[in-house]
């Protein structure tokens, strides 16, 4: 993953996969990581994913991309920031009322509701930040072969869509 690395390392990563004889590299691309407040972005120094596309592509690679909206990536909120997972609309909600919670280490965390319409909004602000570099690195025009929406396509490794989130 791109923002956990120095970008210095970059280069010779990327060249020391390519030398194991891969062709594609996958990267989450976290909200949480990349948003310093709401319609606010960085994407400097380690978060620098146009660099790292762009250097991707000098060095022939492809890339599989997950900005998620939930990616996992071992990071507490699974790649979500913490005013969405604390906003009370947008909270998954048990068949009680009470908010769905996902009890991962080191801290469990309340799911955000994909039927919520508030989530779907600030979910757009955060693919907008990302689509021109997609729209730019998306093959032909650049390594980008693939974007994965969610992690393992699972919401919160539920069988169902739904069967956590009476929303």
């Amino acid at each position: 993953h791109y923002w956990r690395l120095d970008p210095c390392l970059w280069r010779e990563i990327l060249l020391h996969c390519k030398s194991l004889g891969f062709e594609i590299v996958c990267s989450y691309v976290p909200w949480s990581v990349h948003e310093i407040d709401r319609c606010q972005f960085d994407f400097s120094g380690p978060k620098n994913l146009g660099h790292f596309i762009d250097l991707a592509a000098e060095l022939d690679m492809k890339l599989l991309l997950r900005p998620g909206p939930h990616i996992n990536a071992e990071i507490t909120g699974f790649g979500f920031p913490k005013r969405i997972l604390d906003d009370k609309e947008i909270k998954a909600r048990g068949p009680l009322g009470n908010p769905a919670t996902m009890p991962a280490p080191p801290q469990g965390f309340h799911i955000p509701s994909y039927s919520s319409s508030k989530f779907f909004s600030e979910l757009t602000v955060f693919f907008d930040a990302l689509a021109p570099l997609f729209d730019r690195s998306c093959y032909p025009k650049g390594p980008v072969i693939g974007v994965q929406v969610d992690n393992e396509n699972s919401h919160f490794f539920r069988t169902g869509p739904f069967d956590l989130d009476y929303h």
